[in-house]
This record gives C-alpha cells, sequence and structure tokens, in this order.
C-alpha cells in the first residue's frame, strides 16, 4: 500500500501544539517518548533520529511523521 492509500484510509488530522522554523548547529536531545505526532522537514543538512533502536536519517527536502507508540 502506497503512502497515498494509507492518508485516504486513514487521514492524518494533527492539532498543531507548536510549530518553529529552526536553523540550529548541530545539536542532541536525549531519549524521549512522543506523546503527541512529531512532523519534520529537513531544508538543508540531515537529521538523525532513533526510534525503537533504529538510526534514521533524514536529509535535505525529506518529510517525516513520527507517531506516538501506543
Amino acid at each position: 500500500m502506497n503512502f497515498t492509500e494509507v492518508v485516504k484510509r486513514n487521514p492524518v488530522t494533527p492539532y498543531v501544539r507548536e510549530c518553529d522554523f529552526a536553523i540550529r548547529n548541530p545539536w542532541s536531545m536525549s531519549e524521549r517518548r512522543l506523546l503527541d505526532y512529531l512532523l519534520i522537514y529537513v531544508r538543508e543538512g540531515k537529521c538523525n533520529f532513533t526510534v525503537d533502536g533504529k538510526n534514521i536519517i533524514l536529509r535535505r527536502g525529506i518529510f517525516a511523521l513520527f507517531n506516538r507508540i501506543v
């Protein structure tokens, strides 16, 4: 099933709690549990995430939606 089919069956309708246009030097954050969703767009450079022990690298031009684990 492709992304379009998934969204048609399960529409994404998030409540936006916080929005920011951030340009950051390299930084890191300790492990945390998401209670909501995290939508990321990488405009330049790259961003590394670890989700359930799996390393995910997002590069320029990529959108990613991380959801909470229920």
